[in-house]
């Protein structure tokens, strides 16, 4: 067991706010892993719950009066309501395994909610907001949706929107869907490139967000069906949570929301003052071992280089001190590996803005970068036996031999199958690089 404690000490940054929703003048967020009420008037924000889990994707009533939120106040993420104005939580749902808030029904009698499904994926499910058993709306796969104003749904079948597929356009590309309980009618609104999610009804359209080329748009599209208009956006940074009601179109925008005003078509930045301890901001201690990423012996096999929390920690192997060997503010160290000759560590940082090969001297001193790699990962490297050249695997899935004295960047081979590259292998002289090739016609090695 490492003996060190990690001193952890996160970096102060504006206010990350999270899936709103709106009643006229309040918008409902999360910040914090709690639910708050701010204020588009006066700016203010006030904390609704505080719990040491995470409460989630509120939704307001139709009236306003009420809130609907996901908790795990008992063990497992169930929904639960309570009053606008704060006030003990009621639970509605009885799971027993994860349920997620989507809305309310028209009449603010019920409350939807997405929960696992059969045969797979995940379901559609209505529960009355005094609570009672479920019922389960007529689809096979759902990942988000809202209630329409008569009653029936809009929804997107693919669960995506987590993953940080962009430019995607596989099968599990997301178009919006309109369907109707009663009539067991399905209709398809969008034909879109890209993906669209989160999608969220207001009066007579359907509002969602919609990723193409790397570019976020908040898009709508009209229930009855037709051509899909822009109504803010591109955006280089992503649009997620989408949702609406009196007051406009509510949706995150980077760490920030902002809305959108259907009438006038005036999109703006929502900012609120928070009153908050900042917990989460203040130093505090981190046990190292729960966190170990990655690890390697130094040559002598008398100690360990261990990643753990972003920081290098270097450790005896039997009796001895533990200690950081390098951390930096607001950076993450990842994958430390001493070069044969025992000189250096090389480790990658992204202190630069962007993943960079790193290297410093045994001790820690004199860090310094050698690769110039901008918007793109580094997944591996590998020292040669005379400690001069790192072989490198990057996201593109190249393999790269890189000089740690020059820092002259050979490409050697980019494969295209596998996200970690080739496994390479110097010779003892470190003159010649061993890698494996993949046929491109059979992927066989």
């Amino acid at each position: 067991m490492l003996s060190a404690l990690l001193a952890f000490a996160p970096v102060a940054s504006p206010a990350f706010l999270r899936m709103p929703d709106i009643h006229g003048d309040q918008v409902a967020f999360v910040c914090e892993g709690d639910i708050w009420l701010g204020s588009r008037s006066n700016g203010t924000a006030v904390r609704l719950t505080r719990d040491v889990g995470e409460e989630t994707y509120p939704k307001f009533s139709p009236d306003g009066t009420q809130i609907a939120f996901s908790a795990s106040y008992d063990g497992l993420e169930e929904v639960y309501v309570m009053p606008t104005e704060g006030g003990a939580p009621r639970r509605i749902t009885y799971r027993f395994d994860y349920a997620m808030t989507l809305g309310w029904s028209p009449d603010g009698k019920s409350v939807l909610y997405r929960s696992r499904s059969i045969p797979r994926s995940f379901g559609l499910y209505v529960v009355p907001a005094q609570g009672g058993p479920s019922r389960k709306l007529p689809t096979e796969f759902a990942a988000h949706a809202d209630f329409t104003s008569d009653g029936s749904f809009v929804w997107t079948r693919f669960n995506r929107w987590a993953d940080a597929w962009f430019h995607y356009a596989g099968g599990m590309q997301n178009q919006i869907w309109l369907g109707n309980e009663q009539a067991r009618t399905f209709k398809q609104l969008t034909s879109l490139p890209g993906t669209n999610e989160f999608p969220s009804a207001l009066g007579n359209r359907v509002y969602f967000a919609q990723e193409q080329d790397g570019k976020f748009r908040l898009r709508s599209v009209p229930l009855a069906g037709g051509t899909a208009k822009v109504d803010a956006g591109p955006y280089d940074v992503e649009i997620r949570e989408v949702s609406s009601g009196p007051g406009g179109v509510v949706y995150e925008k980077g760490r920030g929301i902002e809305l959108l005003n259907p009438e006038t078509g005036k999109v703006q930045e929502l900012n609120f003052n928070l009153t908050s301890d900042l917990m989460h901001t203040r130093p505090y201690l981190v046990k190292p071992e729960p966190f170990i990423l990655s690890s390697s012996l130094t040559p002598g096999a008398k100690r360990v280089l261990i990643e753990s929390r972003g920081q290098i920690i270097s450790a005896a192997v039997g009796e001895g001190e533990t200690r950081v060997w390098k951390t930096v503010r607001g950076a993450r160290l990842r994958q430390p590996i001493m070069s044969p000759d025992a000189k250096s560590v090389a480790y990658f940082s992204d202190e630069s803005g962007d993943m960079q090969l790193w290297v410093a001297k045994a001790d820690g001193t004199q860090p310094r970068v050698i690769t110039k790699d901008a918007k793109r990962q580094l997944v591996n490297f590998f020292w040669s036996p005379d400690s001069k050249w790192v072989a490198l695997n990057d996201s593109e899935m190249r393999l790269r031999l890189v000089n740690v004295d020059t820092g002259e960047d050979r490409l050697v081979h980019k494969t295209i199958f596998s996200w970690g590259g080739t496994t390479p292998s110097f010779s003892p002289d470190s003159k010649w690089l061993a890698f494996s090739q993949i046929d491109p016609a059979s992927y066989v090695q």
